[in-house]
């Protein structure tokens, strides 16, 4: 079973904290760090960001045992309680580790620039709605919370996926470049959900 004690949990109760902090009391500089802890933590040590079938099952009321998974009650509880009590989503900006795979690439290959039209934005902010529910309602239907999560995460970071999911993966990582965090503008799924939580 997990430890309440461990490591990560240490670590991510720790990040909470100044995630809170910073925003309370606008100190943006904590934000590059908190990124690049979330990277190693987050992304390529425990591969277990937030993403759509972790927000299903909360949904469903399919939950993992309290004492088995500590770590995922933590990370889904304290990011509600984030973006409810900060009233903005900043789990997106500030500890989402491919969020801030793609904002690194933007940011250190200023290759070329491309800035989306404001109603391109407006349709794939639509778009993902429908894709959004499709997901959930198949995962609910079936019973699987699982089957809701269709982010290209665990590619990334485990290297792990099938033909499609690869094809995805790089896609987004190839269009991040000129455009700025383009997976969580257009198609992420959890920012959806916590874009919507914290109004």
């Amino acid at each position: 079973s997990g430890s309440f004690f461990s490591v990560e949990l240490v670590i991510l109760f720790l990040i909470i904290i100044i995630i809170y902090i910073g925003n309370k009391f606008k100190i943006s500089r904590l934000r590059p760090t908190v990124l690049i802890i979330s990277v190693f933590t987050l992304g390529f040590w425990l591969n277990s960001p937030i993403a759509l079938g972790n927000l299903t099952a909360l949904i469903s009321g399919n939950l993992p045992s309290l004492n088995e998974r500590p770590f995922w009650y933590l990370l889904i509880l304290g990011t509600i309680v984030l973006v409810i009590s900060l009233g903005r989503n900043v789990y997106c900006y500030w500890l989402c580790p491919y969020g801030a795979v793609q904002e690194a690439l933007h940011r250190v290959l200023p290759i070329f620039r491309y800035k989306p039209a404001s109603y391109l934005e407006e349709i794939a902010h639509k778009v993902r709605w429908v894709v959004v529910w499709v997901a959930v309602m198949a995962a609910v239907l079936i019973g699987n919370p699982s089957l809701a999560s269709y982010e290209p995460f665990s590619v990334f970071f485990k290297a792990q996926g099938n033909h499609g999911q690869w094809i995805i993966m790089l896609l987004v990582l190839v269009m991040a470049v000129p455009v700025y965090r383009f997976w969580c503008r257009f198609f992420c799924p959890v920012g959806a959900v916590l874009d919507l939580l914290a109004m």
